[in-house]
């Protein structure tokens, strides 16, 4: 199995979980924002989930990814080695959106695209609602557009594992 496989696999065995005793807030949640940090303190976890899963895959295989540790997207995006950005983008990247000019963002796991323009993703910290919701409720498999929505515009993908193929 690959590892953009296992990172997907990773993240479906989330799908469903809520937050619980308030936003940002729950064993999982809690779980996923200790991922980066080893703290919880009620933190959109968006990014922590897709961090939690990648030092799962990583934990797995007994590798290290060159992915820069943050809880804060636009920090992920910036930090990171340009070599991990992708100009052919394949299921097992990570996508990062960017509210307007804002330092703001949401992120994903990409598990596949679409001929439509658009893209499947598994995302923590996100709703079932239409648009890309940045603090919802729960892990969801959404389809979202390679445009964006509203606001809310990609501002690129990420593959962690360019520096271990």
């Amino acid at each position: 199995m690959s590892l953009q496989q296992e990172l997907i696999d990773q993240a479906e065995k989330w799908i469903g979980i809520k937050e619980s005793g308030g936003a940002n807030k729950g064993p999982e949640v809690e779980m996923f924002q200790k991922a980066v940090d080893n703290k919880a303190q009620g933190e959109s976890w968006c990014m922590a989930f897709c961090q939690f899963c990648l030092q799962q895959v990583e934990n797995n295989n007994n590798i290290r990814t060159n992915l820069f540790q943050s809880e804060h997207c636009m920090t992920v995006w910036n930090k990171s080695p340009e070599n991990m950005r992708m100009e052919v983008l394949t299921p097992g990247c990570i996508v990062i959106w960017r509210h307007g000019n804002s330092a703001s963002g949401h992120t994903g796991i990409v598990t596949s695209f679409n001929a439509d323009n658009t893209f499947n993703t598994i995302e923590g910290n996100t709703g079932a609602g239409a648009g890309v919701v940045a603090d919802g409720d729960g892990v969801y498999r959404r389809t979202r557009s390679l445009q964006g929505a509203g606001e809310m515009k990609v501002v690129g993908f990420l593959n962690p594992f360019v520096d271990q193929q």
